[in-house]
């Protein structure tokens, strides 16, 4: 299958989905009712005991997907929402403590919590929105903690942008910010970088 979506790039019969389409809730929906990376995946499960470090009582994650995160971090924590625009069929049962709700969190109100986090989420907004979003979540929470693509992925990462400026970007917000690690997210894929930007 990937073979073929090669093939059909190479020779200009793939079309990359619009800046329009990927703006739209319909079109994540689709990806997590169909797409088993979306389903299985959750970039925040690895750093668990990191984003605990900063003892946070409440914890929002934006772009929970499946909410496998939600569901391991809400038994250390008071309080877990995820919030997703789409909602993913492999949600399932939460624990009493966790709730995910649809938001679009350009316009939709974000609660306030200890920390806000998002594992491959940011680069999939509008680069000329993408400085209001980081900003409305520094102003929500004491700490935040994400985890970044920098490298497009040739259908949805709108924002790609190296890791330094990731940083630029949240230093202009607060100078607090720093750069905690990046690496090569795959071997095979030298350009395939990934960031954590965090502020603790």
């Amino acid at each position: 299958m990937g073979m073929i979506k090669s093939l059909k790039k190479l020779l200009g019969l793939y079309k990359r989905p619009s800046t329009e389409q990927v703006l739209q809730p319909e079109y994540y929906q689709k990806l997590h009712e169909e797409n088993r990376a979306y389903q299985e995946n959750n970039w925040l499960i690895p750093e668990l005991s990191r984003l605990l470090t900063c003892s946070p009582a409440s914890i929002v994650e934006i772009g929970c997907g499946n909410a496998r995160f939600i569901k391991a971090v809400a038994p250390h924590v008071q309080k877990a929402t995820g919030l997703d625009w789409a909602v993913s069929p492999m949600i399932g049962t939460l624990p009493d403590n966790a709730t995910v709700k649809r938001a679009d969190v350009t316009k939709d109100e974000i609660p306030e919590a200890d920390l806000i986090c998002s594992g491959d989420v940011l680069e999939h907004f509008d680069p000329t929105m993408i400085e209001s979003v980081v900003s409305r979540l520094h102003s929500r929470a004491r700490y935040n903690f994400h985890v970044i693509a920098c490298y497009d992925d040739g259908h949805s990462h709108l924002t790609v942008m190296a890791p330094e400026a990731w940083l630029a970007l949240f230093q202009k917000i607060d100078p607090a910010y720093r750069l905690e690690r990046s690496w090569i997210r795959r071997k095979q894929k030298p350009n395939d970088k990934v960031c954590i930007i965090c502020n603790f």
